[in-house]
């Protein structure tokens, strides 16, 4: 304490009646900022979460972009070639390459996603009856009744259509590129 605190507390005595007009004013700043700060945490969480999607593709944009300047530039070093030459060669050649990666497991793809069109709804049924008894999770197995029963009932329309290749084959639900078919019991 310095000599004038101590004068000025011992001709006021020992309590002091009127609060400092500094410290009301800092915790008045408190008071209102502290909801202020918070609401706008609460506010950017709030966007990011509706956003997500658009943040994680934003992300891969950057770091393609990232990695096409540093290959781009590595080639331009390595033959000499302008800036926008090398990118266009190195877009077309990273195309090349993963068309290529396509052409050679197409088959292969297109077989595991048929084999995956003709599991899936047994799959369903097994999942349903497992959930059946658990009271939390129970729901999740009637929605899986309700999905597995509209795939039976796309059956039955398609084969009143006038859809009798697909109700002779046991084809329960396709959309052109995936079919669903129930395996002989």
């Amino acid at each position: 304490m310095t000599a004038s605190q101590a004068e000025a507390q011992t001709d006021h005595g020992s309590q002091s009646t009127a609060p400092d007009p500094g410290a009301v004013g800092r915790i008045a700043r408190r008071v209102l900022i502290s909801p202020l700060i918070l609401a706008a945490v609460l506010s950017l969480a709030y966007l990011t979460w509706h956003v997500r999607v658009e943040l994680v593709v934003l992300f891969a944009a950057l770091l393609f972009g990232v990695s096409l300047h540093a290959a781009a530039r590595w080639l331009t070093e390595k033959t000499g070639l302008g800036h926008r030459t090398a990118v266009l060669a190195w877009t077309v050649a990273v195309f090349a390459l993963l068309g290529g990666f396509f052409l050679l497991t197409q088959q292969r793809l297109t077989s595991q996603y048929g084999e995956f069109g003709e599991r899936l709804p047994d799959a369903l049924e097994v999942a349903e009856n497992r959930l059946e008894g658990i009271p939390v999770v129970g729901t999740v197995g009637t929605q899986l009744r309700e999905f597995r029963e509209s795939l039976t009932q796309d059956e039955g329309a398609a084969s009143e259509g006038g859809g009798q290749a697909a109700a002779e084959s046991g084809e329960v639900w396709s959309t052109g590129r995936l079919t669903l078919r129930r395996r002989p019991r």
